[in-house]
Order: structure tokens, then C-alpha cells, then sequence
């Protein structure tokens, strides 16, 4: 499961105004108990986890449905059912922080369109809700500072130079007879052993041949990081990583614990997605 960051936040007029999602969920969800939205053919539950975190549960099982609907269903019992029988529904999990919300769903648990979706169906937002994908991306000279460099993702587009860098990988590989106007590009992948730094390696590719690829995307780690963060110095990628828990109880203190690793690289990215617009 991965969770992503994303910035969120009402329009009104053209104008960016905050929601505070946190304190709207208490008073018109949680409190209330009014958890579910019924649509049509599955149901949307939103529970609380914690002070920030939510689990968002998608489901169509009736007699799961009956059970969250009773008022001593909790969420403890809720998660120890799909962990139980994962037929049954489907997980995603809400981490808010201020504007800042993560979002990490199972592969077929809700997605942000549904939670946007339950939010305005809900009525929980007065104007247009916003939830936009926080991104980011380093200059080359960033890419080289850092500590430890892993996976590797280089792209070539067939368009001007990269044509040429495409054809030279085909020769190379056995291929004499390139029809050109069938490729849109080449895609090549350096994937090194488990936990093995190859940054001497993709150094020499950035300083030697960089201009050559129209994207490189690296999973590297920054000095005093703990935590393998994807990075993109042409174009952006959206802010994200990997959960490994395995247990439903254990994901939101995962996420928070990304969230506090990943902080300075969320809101260095929030401040250039709003910045000063945001009232």
C-alpha cells in the first residue's frame, strides 16, 4: 500500500479558502454517528482511527453492512472484520494535517475521488472542494548530493535527440530494422540488489548522457533522511511512499511516522502548490 499527499482546500469565486476537515468530521460524522453513504450499489464508511487519522472503508457485504451500522460497532471491531475476511470491504486510510491530507487505499478500497465524492455528498464542504496532488522534483545538482541513490527510471522520447539514443539502445540489444514511427518512446530501468547504493553509477549517467533523456526518475535518500523518497528531475511525481505494515492497527502510526519524515519535502511542496493564495 502507498500512501500520497495531496493539498486540499475550498474555491470560492476563484478565491483558495481553508476547511478544517479534522473539526467538520467530528461535528458531522463522528459525533453524530453518521458514518455511512449509501451508494447504490456499495456503501462508504468513514471512521476514527486517531486525533488525524480515518479509516475509510468501501463495502457491499450486508451483513458487514448491518454490523458497522449498529452504534457499539467500533472501528476496532471494523478492521479486525476485514483483516479477518478482506471479501468483505475494502480499507483506505485518511491522514489529515491541517490543509494536508494522505491517503493511502488498498487495492480496492476507495479512492480520493470517492472520499471527495462522500465529503461533498455530505454537504461537509459550503463551495468547490479542491484536493490536488502535492508534487515535486530536484535539479540535477540536488540528485547529486544525495546519499544514497537506488532504483533508477530513465525515459527517452522518440522526438528529436532521443531518437537517436533509442536506435543506439536497439542496435545494441540486436535490433537492425527500427520502424520509427511505431515508438513513442524507450523506458530504461536500473534496478540495483536489495539495499544497494548505485549512485556512482547513476551519477555518471546524470553528468555524462543526462541531456539525453527526456525524464530520469531516481528513489533516493537525502542527507539525515531515513526513509527512500522518489524523485524526478524532469517533470514532477506526486509526493508519496511505501507502507509495509501489514496489520490494519498499525498502518495510521505508519503514515504519521512518513508524514514526520517526509515533512520538510510536503511543505516545501504545499507552499509552491498555494502558497500565499490559500486565505
Amino acid at each position: 500500500m502507498k500512501i500520497n499527499f495531496y493539498v486540499f482546500y475550498q474555491e470560492n469565486n476563484g478565491i483558495k479558502e481553508r476547511i478544517n476537515l479534522l473539526n467538520l468530521f467530528e461535528e458531522n460524522i463522528i459525533n453524530p454517528q453518521e458514518h455511512k453513504l449509501d451508494c447504490n450499489t456499495y456503501h462508504l464508511y468513514l471512521h476514527k482511527i486517531d486525533e488525524s487519522t480515518y479509516l475509510f472503508t468501501k463495502t457491499s457485504d450486508s451483513e458487514l453492512i448491518k454490523k458497522i451500522n449498529t452504534s457499539t460497532f467500533s472501528v476496532a471491531n471494523i478492521r479486525d472484520s476485514l483483516a479477518s475476511d478482506e471479501s468483505l470491504g475494502f480499507p483506505s486510510f485518511i491522514f489529515i494535517n491541517g490543509n494536508i491530507m494522505g491517503f493511502a487505499s488498498s487495492m480496492y478500497g476507495p479512492k480520493i475521488r470517492e472520499l471527495k465524492h462522500y465529503i461533498m455528498q455530505k454537504e461537509l464542504s459550503r463551495t468547490s472542494l479542491q484536493i490536488e496532488p502535492l508534487m515535486q522534483n530536484v535539479t540535477t545538482e540536488d540528485a547529486l548530493t544525495m546519499q544514497f541513490i537506488g532504483r533508477t527510471t530513465l525515459r527517452v522520447e522518440s522526438d528529436g535527440r532521443g531518437a537517436g539514443t533509442i536506435n543506439n539502445v536497439l542496435r545494441t540489444i540486436g535490433c537492425q530494422d527500427i520502424p520509427e514511427e511505431l515508438l513513442d518512446g524507450l523506458e530504461i530501468i536500473i534496478k540495483p540488489k536489495k539495499n544497494r547504493d548505485i549512485k556512482q553509477i547513476t551519477t555518471q549517467i546524470i553528468e555524462r548522457q543526462g541531456d539525453a533523456f527526456s525524464d530520469i526518475h531516481i528513489k533516493a535518500r537525502e542527507e539525515m533522511a531515513d526513509i527512500l523518497t522518489e524523485f524526478y528531475l524532469s517533470g514532477k511525481g506526486q509526493i508519496s511512499a511505501n507502507l509495509y505494515k501489514v496489520s490494519n492497527a498499525e498502518i495510521a502510526e505508519e503514515i504519521h511516522n512518513c508524514f514526520v519524515r517526509m515533512r520538510s519535502a510536503i511543505m516545501r511542496s504545499f507552499t509552491q502548490a498555494v502558497g500565499e493564495d490559500l486565505r
